[in-house]
């Protein structure tokens, strides 16, 4: 189990069956269990990582019931090209239109 329990929890977990589908989010622990039996397929993703959809059943034939995930660690990094900060005070000001709605964005330290 990852050692941050923050992001055990969270996880968007869809099982598949046929045309049935079971969506449950993963409790405090990490664990999600579906009220399908048999899926077909299974994905998650993460909602503090919504871009990255994960596959990890995708055939009926698969008769296995129990899966364990990790996070990769370098989900948790973040990282900006071309994203520059001015310093003023106890500020950071700058702009990322595709990250913040507001032409510049402010950051208070508090």
């Amino acid at each position: 189990f990852d050692q941050n329990t923050y992001l055990q929890k969270g996880v968007l977990c869809i099982f598949i069956k046929g045309k049935e589908q079971d969506e449950i989010y993963s409790d405090n622990e990490g664990f999600a269990h579906s009220k399908l039996s048999d899926c077909d397929t299974i994905n998650v993703m993460h909602t503090l990582y919504p871009d990255v959809t994960t596959t990890i059943k995708s055939s009926a034939a698969n008769r296995n019931n129990y899966f364990e995930l990790i996070l990769n660690p370098s989900l948790a990094e973040v990282s900006f090209k071309d994203f520059f900060l001015t310093i003023k005070d106890n500020t950071l000001t700058g702009s990322l239109p595709y990250l913040f709605e507001s032409e510049q964005s402010i950051f208070v330290k508090r």
